[in-house]
Protein backbone atom coordinates (compact mmCIF):
# COMPACT_ATOMS: atom_id res chain seq x y z
CA UNK A 1 0.00 0.00 0.00
CA UNK A 2 2.74 2.20 0.22
CA UNK A 3 3.24 2.48 -3.02
CA UNK A 4 -0.02 4.27 -3.63
CA UNK A 5 -0.18 6.33 -0.23
CA UNK A 6 3.36 8.10 -1.44
CA UNK A 7 2.12 9.60 -4.39
CA UNK A 8 -1.23 11.07 -3.02
CA UNK A 9 0.69 12.75 0.04
CA UNK A 10 2.65 14.34 -2.14
CA UNK A 11 -0.28 15.18 -3.79
CA UNK A 12 -1.83 16.26 -0.71
CA UNK A 13 1.13 18.66 -0.07
CA UNK A 14 1.28 20.08 -3.54
CA UNK A 15 -2.81 21.14 -2.69
CA UNK A 16 -1.81 22.40 0.72
CA UNK A 17 0.72 24.46 -0.93
CA UNK A 18 -1.52 25.82 -4.00
CA UNK A 19 -4.53 26.24 -1.13
CA UNK A 20 -2.01 28.56 1.16
CA UNK A 21 -0.60 30.98 -1.43
CA UNK A 22 -4.81 31.37 -1.71
CA UNK A 23 -5.05 32.56 1.55
CA UNK A 24 -2.10 34.77 1.47
CA UNK A 25 -3.56 36.41 -1.82
CA UNK A 26 -7.21 36.65 -0.22
CA UNK A 27 -5.10 38.62 3.40
CA UNK A 28 -3.07 40.71 0.59
CA UNK A 29 -6.51 41.41 -0.93
CA UNK A 30 -8.50 42.35 2.30
CA UNK A 31 -5.51 43.98 3.93
CA UNK A 32 -5.56 42.40 7.15
CA UNK A 33 -3.43 39.63 8.77
CA UNK A 34 -4.77 35.97 8.51
CA UNK A 35 -6.81 35.10 11.95
CA UNK A 36 -6.96 31.64 12.78
CA UNK A 37 -10.45 31.59 13.65
CA UNK A 38 -12.96 28.52 13.44
CA UNK A 39 -14.65 29.85 9.79
CA UNK A 40 -11.87 30.56 8.23
CA UNK A 41 -9.39 27.24 9.41
CA UNK A 42 -12.29 25.51 7.95
CA UNK A 43 -13.18 27.21 4.84
CA UNK A 44 -9.05 26.12 4.26
CA UNK A 45 -8.97 22.66 5.07
CA UNK A 46 -12.52 22.29 2.82
CA UNK A 47 -10.94 23.52 -0.18
CA UNK A 48 -7.82 21.98 0.38
CA UNK A 49 -9.26 18.49 0.75
CA UNK A 50 -11.58 19.47 -2.65
CA UNK A 51 -8.61 20.57 -4.30
CA UNK A 52 -6.82 16.96 -3.55
CA UNK A 53 -9.84 15.10 -5.14
CA UNK A 54 -10.28 17.19 -7.99
CA UNK A 55 -7.27 16.03 -8.83
CA UNK A 56 -7.51 12.58 -7.79
CA UNK A 57 -10.09 12.38 -10.22
CA UNK A 58 -9.16 14.09 -13.14
CA UNK A 59 -8.31 10.65 -14.80
CA UNK A 60 -12.06 9.56 -15.31
CA UNK A 61 -13.12 13.09 -16.96
CA UNK A 62 -10.78 12.70 -19.94
CA UNK A 63 -12.78 11.22 -22.28
CA UNK A 64 -15.98 13.17 -24.25
CA UNK A 65 -19.44 12.00 -23.85
CA UNK A 66 -22.17 12.37 -26.24
CA UNK A 67 -25.35 14.42 -24.52
CA UNK A 68 -27.57 11.93 -23.28
CA UNK A 69 -30.74 11.86 -21.92
CA UNK A 70 -31.03 10.01 -18.56
CA UNK A 71 -34.24 9.47 -16.57
CA UNK A 72 -34.63 11.48 -13.23
CA UNK A 73 -37.89 12.10 -11.49
CA UNK A 74 -38.07 14.84 -8.63
CA UNK A 75 -38.22 13.72 -4.95
CA UNK A 76 -41.72 12.81 -4.60
CA UNK A 77 -42.84 13.99 -7.68
CA UNK A 78 -44.29 11.99 -10.65
CA UNK A 79 -42.94 14.09 -14.04
CA UNK A 80 -43.75 13.31 -17.41
CA UNK A 81 -41.71 14.11 -20.93
CA UNK A 82 -43.70 17.03 -21.47
CA UNK A 83 -42.55 18.50 -17.76
CA UNK A 84 -39.45 17.72 -18.42
CA UNK A 85 -36.93 21.58 -17.91
CA UNK A 86 -34.63 22.63 -20.48
CA UNK A 87 -31.64 20.84 -20.46
CA UNK A 88 -28.57 22.31 -18.91
CA UNK A 89 -24.92 22.48 -20.35
CA UNK A 90 -22.12 22.87 -17.21
CA UNK A 91 -18.93 24.35 -18.35
CA UNK A 92 -15.80 23.39 -16.74
CA UNK A 93 -13.12 25.77 -15.36
CA UNK A 94 -8.95 26.21 -16.57
CA UNK A 95 -7.22 22.91 -16.54
CA UNK A 96 -9.95 20.73 -15.27
CA UNK A 97 -12.88 18.57 -17.24
CA UNK A 98 -15.88 17.01 -16.54
CA UNK A 99 -15.13 14.80 -13.26
CA UNK A 100 -15.31 17.68 -11.10
CA UNK A 101 -18.79 18.64 -12.49
CA UNK A 102 -20.01 14.83 -11.28
CA UNK A 103 -22.04 15.93 -7.67
CA UNK A 104 -23.87 18.94 -9.89
CA UNK A 105 -25.03 16.43 -12.55
CA UNK A 106 -26.04 14.16 -10.41
CA UNK A 107 -27.97 16.38 -8.16
CA UNK A 108 -29.66 18.15 -10.71
CA UNK A 109 -30.32 14.77 -12.22
CA UNK A 110 -31.83 13.37 -9.23
CA UNK A 111 -34.10 16.81 -8.48
CA UNK A 112 -35.69 16.66 -12.58
CA UNK A 113 -33.38 17.14 -15.22
CA UNK A 114 -32.84 14.45 -17.41
CA UNK A 115 -30.48 16.66 -19.68
CA UNK A 116 -27.46 17.47 -17.79
CA UNK A 117 -24.07 17.58 -20.24
CA UNK A 118 -20.61 18.21 -19.49
CA UNK A 119 -18.50 19.51 -22.36
CA UNK A 120 -14.83 19.20 -22.38
CA UNK A 121 -12.12 22.02 -23.46
CA UNK A 122 -10.17 20.67 -26.23
CA UNK A 123 -7.44 20.98 -27.00
CA UNK A 124 -5.00 21.55 -23.68
CA UNK A 125 -4.07 25.20 -24.86
CA UNK A 126 -5.69 27.65 -26.61
CA UNK A 127 -7.71 30.99 -26.27
CA UNK A 128 -11.13 31.66 -24.82
CA UNK A 129 -13.21 32.24 -27.79
CA UNK A 130 -12.01 29.00 -29.26
CA UNK A 131 -13.44 27.19 -26.34
CA UNK A 132 -16.89 29.65 -26.84
CA UNK A 133 -17.44 28.44 -30.42
CA UNK A 134 -16.95 24.61 -29.61
CA UNK A 135 -19.33 25.45 -26.72
CA UNK A 136 -21.56 26.62 -29.46
CA UNK A 137 -21.56 23.58 -31.50
CA UNK A 138 -21.77 21.22 -28.05
CA UNK A 139 -24.69 23.32 -27.30
CA UNK A 140 -26.22 22.50 -31.17
CA UNK A 141 -25.48 18.88 -30.59
CA UNK A 142 -27.30 19.10 -27.26
CA UNK A 143 -30.59 21.06 -29.11
CA UNK A 144 -30.77 18.28 -31.52
CA UNK A 145 -30.34 15.17 -29.28
CA UNK A 146 -32.94 16.64 -27.01
CA UNK A 147 -35.50 18.59 -29.27
CA UNK A 148 -35.33 21.54 -27.58
CA UNK A 149 -34.87 24.94 -28.29
CA UNK A 150 -32.82 26.43 -25.61
CA UNK A 151 -30.30 25.57 -23.04
CA UNK A 152 -29.52 26.98 -19.23
CA UNK A 153 -25.45 27.48 -18.89
CA UNK A 154 -23.84 26.53 -16.25
CA UNK A 155 -19.80 27.55 -15.72
CA UNK A 156 -17.30 27.46 -13.29
CA UNK A 157 -14.18 29.69 -12.82
CA UNK A 158 -12.98 30.15 -16.50
CA UNK A 159 -15.95 28.21 -17.66
CA UNK A 160 -17.81 31.08 -16.41
CA UNK A 161 -16.22 33.27 -19.12
CA UNK A 162 -16.21 30.75 -21.76
CA UNK A 163 -19.79 30.77 -21.55
CA UNK A 164 -19.82 34.52 -21.16
CA UNK A 165 -18.74 35.32 -24.40
CA UNK A 166 -20.17 32.72 -26.27
CA UNK A 167 -23.55 33.87 -25.07
CA UNK A 168 -22.52 37.39 -25.21
CA UNK A 169 -19.96 38.14 -28.07
CA UNK A 170 -21.04 35.12 -30.43
CA UNK A 171 -24.46 35.17 -30.49
CA UNK A 172 -25.67 32.42 -28.33
CA UNK A 173 -28.32 34.11 -26.03
CA UNK A 174 -30.40 32.93 -28.99
CA UNK A 175 -29.99 29.28 -27.98
CA UNK A 176 -29.20 30.22 -24.16
CA UNK A 177 -32.44 30.73 -21.52
CA UNK A 178 -30.34 31.74 -18.69
CA UNK A 179 -26.25 31.49 -17.38
CA UNK A 180 -24.96 30.57 -13.99
CA UNK A 181 -21.41 31.68 -13.58
CA UNK A 182 -19.55 30.07 -10.08
CA UNK A 183 -16.87 32.11 -9.53
CA UNK A 184 -16.47 33.32 -12.59
CA UNK A 185 -13.56 35.97 -14.00
CA UNK A 186 -16.18 38.28 -14.97
CA UNK A 187 -13.85 41.19 -14.84
CA UNK A 188 -10.53 39.03 -14.71
CA UNK A 189 -8.11 38.07 -12.34
CA UNK A 190 -5.05 39.07 -10.97
CA UNK A 191 -3.94 35.43 -10.97
CA UNK A 192 -4.13 34.95 -14.35
CA UNK A 193 -0.04 35.31 -14.25
CA UNK A 194 0.30 31.69 -12.87
CA UNK A 195 -1.03 30.03 -15.44
CA UNK A 196 1.19 28.79 -18.32
CA UNK A 197 -1.87 28.11 -20.63
CA UNK A 198 -3.07 30.40 -23.55
CA UNK A 199 -6.44 30.35 -22.15
CA UNK A 200 -5.40 32.38 -19.55
CA UNK A 201 -4.28 35.63 -21.07
CA UNK A 202 -7.87 36.01 -21.86
CA UNK A 203 -8.52 36.39 -17.95
CA UNK A 204 -5.97 39.56 -17.76
CA UNK A 205 -8.28 42.38 -16.59
CA UNK A 206 -7.44 44.23 -19.51
CA UNK A 207 -7.91 41.27 -22.28
CA UNK A 208 -10.34 41.68 -25.00
CA UNK A 209 -12.02 38.79 -23.58
CA UNK A 210 -13.05 40.47 -20.56
CA UNK A 211 -14.11 43.54 -22.43
CA UNK A 212 -16.42 41.67 -24.67
CA UNK A 213 -18.34 39.78 -22.16
CA UNK A 214 -19.75 43.27 -20.62
CA UNK A 215 -22.49 43.71 -22.17
CA UNK A 216 -25.12 40.81 -20.51
CA UNK A 217 -27.30 39.06 -23.90
CA UNK A 218 -29.46 37.08 -21.37
CA UNK A 219 -30.59 36.53 -18.00
CA UNK A 220 -27.46 36.50 -15.97
CA UNK A 221 -26.96 35.50 -12.08
CA UNK A 222 -23.40 35.10 -11.03
CA UNK A 223 -22.51 33.30 -7.60
CA UNK A 224 -19.00 34.31 -6.20
CA UNK A 225 -17.30 34.06 -2.27
CA UNK A 226 -15.03 36.68 -1.10
CA UNK A 227 -13.29 33.49 -0.17
CA UNK A 228 -12.43 32.72 -3.39
CA UNK A 229 -8.41 32.69 -3.80
CA UNK A 230 -8.30 32.72 -7.67
CA UNK A 231 -10.93 35.77 -8.45
CA UNK A 232 -8.35 38.52 -7.22
CA UNK A 233 -9.74 40.39 -6.22
CA UNK A 234 -12.95 38.21 -5.39
CA UNK A 235 -15.44 41.34 -6.39
CA UNK A 236 -14.22 41.20 -9.84
CA UNK A 237 -16.37 37.81 -9.69
CA UNK A 238 -19.20 39.91 -10.40
CA UNK A 239 -20.68 41.09 -14.11
CA UNK A 240 -21.67 45.23 -14.02
CA UNK A 241 -24.96 43.98 -14.84
CA UNK A 242 -27.50 40.73 -13.78
CA UNK A 243 -27.63 39.26 -10.50
CA UNK A 244 -25.14 38.66 -8.13
CA UNK A 245 -25.02 36.02 -4.43
CA UNK A 246 -22.26 36.25 -2.01
CA UNK A 247 -22.12 33.07 -0.40
CA UNK A 248 -19.66 33.79 2.84
CA UNK A 249 -16.44 30.97 3.70
CA UNK A 250 -16.50 29.05 0.35
CA UNK A 251 -13.50 28.38 -1.55
CA UNK A 252 -13.22 28.51 -5.43
CA UNK A 253 -13.03 24.76 -6.54
CA UNK A 254 -15.36 24.44 -3.11
CA UNK A 255 -18.20 25.80 -5.19
CA UNK A 256 -19.11 22.71 -7.11
CA UNK A 257 -18.99 20.27 -3.95
CA UNK A 258 -20.65 22.79 -1.63
CA UNK A 259 -24.97 21.93 -1.07
CA UNK A 260 -25.93 25.86 -0.85
CA UNK A 261 -24.34 26.00 -4.32
CA UNK A 262 -26.50 23.01 -5.81
CA UNK A 263 -29.75 24.47 -3.95
CA UNK A 264 -29.03 28.02 -5.93
CA UNK A 265 -28.04 26.52 -9.03
CA UNK A 266 -31.34 24.42 -9.12
CA UNK A 267 -33.80 27.52 -7.95
CA UNK A 268 -31.88 29.75 -10.31
CA UNK A 269 -32.82 27.07 -13.53
CA UNK A 270 -36.18 25.68 -12.02
CA UNK A 271 -37.77 29.53 -11.44
CA UNK A 272 -35.25 32.21 -12.39
CA UNK A 273 -34.95 33.37 -8.65
CA UNK A 274 -33.25 32.07 -5.67
CA UNK A 275 -33.89 32.31 -1.70
CA UNK A 276 -30.84 34.63 -1.45
CA UNK A 277 -28.60 33.76 1.94
CA UNK A 278 -27.37 36.49 4.04
CA UNK A 279 -23.36 36.52 3.80
CA UNK A 280 -21.07 36.57 7.07
CA UNK A 281 -19.89 39.61 6.03
CA UNK A 282 -23.43 41.70 5.83
CA UNK A 283 -24.75 40.15 9.40
CA UNK A 284 -24.32 43.33 11.86
CA UNK A 285 -22.60 42.25 14.42
CA UNK A 286 -23.34 41.34 18.23
CA UNK A 287 -23.97 43.63 20.91
CA UNK A 288 -20.64 44.04 22.39
CA UNK A 289 -20.81 42.82 26.42
CA UNK A 290 -19.60 45.06 28.77
CA UNK A 291 -16.00 44.73 30.06
CA UNK A 292 -15.86 46.83 32.84
CA UNK A 293 -17.39 46.61 36.37
CA UNK A 294 -19.83 48.81 37.37
CA UNK A 295 -18.70 51.44 39.93
CA UNK A 296 -20.63 50.19 43.19
CA UNK A 297 -22.90 52.64 45.05
CA UNK A 298 -23.34 53.06 48.24
CA UNK A 299 -26.79 51.71 49.95
CA UNK A 300 -28.19 53.95 52.78
CA UNK A 301 -27.58 52.61 55.77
Amino acid sequence: MSWLLQPIALLSLVTLFYTGVGACFKALDRGQKVRLTRANVSTFCREWAVCTFVVLTWPFGILNTPPRRVPAVAEGEEGGQGDEPLPVVLVPGYGVNRAYFSFLQMYLRRRGWPWVAVINHRPFSASVPYYAERLGLYVDDVLRASGAQQVDLVGHSMGGLVAAFYVNALGGHTRVRRLVTLGAPWKGTATWVFGGRRQARDMAPDSDVVKAVQDLQTPTTAIWSRSDAMIFPAERAKPDGGDAIELANLGHNEMLFSGRVFRLVAQLLSSGRAVIPVALESVPAAEPVPTAVPEKTEEPV
